[in-house]
């Protein structure tokens, strides 16, 4: 159960589909995409109702899935696998990467390396994994809690919100010397961005992709990012989804894969010359104490 298209999956999502698809096939199973965005509404329960009186699957893969809709498949018992992480309070057999982790190692590292001023580019937050990635960064810029200074800043979608906000970030008092990018595509416009206000990377801003794409490799410089193995993820999926067909519960119910960073030349020290901290308004909305 899907909010788009096959043809919209990102790269990595496309693979682990077809992983888990040939795998459900050697078992004798069959995956369909069903796109249902009325689904993917506030109240989502009567378009479940009609779907699954219409669709009768032994068991269903929640891609992207909200709260309501998580709470929705618990309530009702129906047989199913979130292809993500389950939201607060939800208890569903779930697969997905372990962002918590990933983004409080990403904001340690970029502090370990001298950085004192770090934000967090991201979509305003819907699934619970990217919940899970501004709690992570948080915790990782906590983790300096006398010289830190960290912030979430959120953006729309689309390329020409993406492009604002870095204007407007770096443009600003006491601009960022590191920046850590939710997606890859929007790494691309914050990277084009960046380059049109002439900051060098990494000599002035030091960047971190958090997802990786096959073609960030052909950026110069290449984009330090997390990587995994999407293969691995498909396959947790269908011993959950193949387990559930047998009535059998998921053992384990939650299966977190950590990916690695793939260090680069995009992350260096900050410059010696960089402009004094951020405002102590920032400080507070994170919970810091003054520097």
């Amino acid at each position: 159960l899907s909010p788009y298209a096959l043809e919209e999956f990102r790269p990595r999502q496309a693979l682990w589909v077809d992983e888990l698809r040939r795998l459900l096939a050697e078992d004798g199973r069959q995956l369909r995409l069903l796109v249902a965005p009325r689904c993917f509404q506030p109240n989502p329960a009567p378009a479940l109702v009609r779907l699954l009186r219409r669709e009768r699957a032994a068991c269903w893969v929640l891609v992207r899935s909200t709260r309501p809709i998580q709470t929705w498949f618990e309530r009702q018992e129906v047989p199913c696998v979130v292809a993500g992480s389950c939201h607060e309070g939800v208890r569903l057999p779930c697969v997905d990467l372990d962002y918590r982790a990933m983004c409080r190692h990403a904001a340690a590292a970029l502090l370990r390396r001298g950085h004192r001023r770090i934000a967090f580019l991201t979509p305003t937050p819907e699934a619970a994994g990217d919940f899970q990635s501004e709690a992570g960064f948080l915790e990782g810029v906590r983790r300096f809690p006398a010289e830190a200074e960290g912030r979430i800043v959120r953006h729309a979608t689309d390329r020409e919100s993406v492009a604002r906000t870095v204007r407007r970030l770096m443009t600003g008092k006491g601009a960022p010397t590191a920046l850590f990018v939710n997606q890859s595509y929007h790494y691309l416009t914050v990277f084009s961005i960046l380059t049109s206000l002439g900051r060098r990377i990494p000599e002035d801003v030091s960047l971190i992709c958090r997802d990786e794409d096959r073609f960030l490799a052909y950026l110069e410089p290449e984009p330090a990012r997390y990587v995994e193995d999407p293969h691995l993820y498909g396959r947790k999926l269908a011993r959950i989804a193949i387990g559930l067909l047998a009535g059998k519960p998921a053992h384990p119910p939650h299966v977190l894969l950590v990916p690695r960073l793939r260090w680069s030349a995009s992350v260096a020290r900050p410059p010696a010359t960089a402009p004094e901290g951020l405002p102590s308004v920032a400080r507070r909305c994170l919970g810091l104490p003054p520097p």
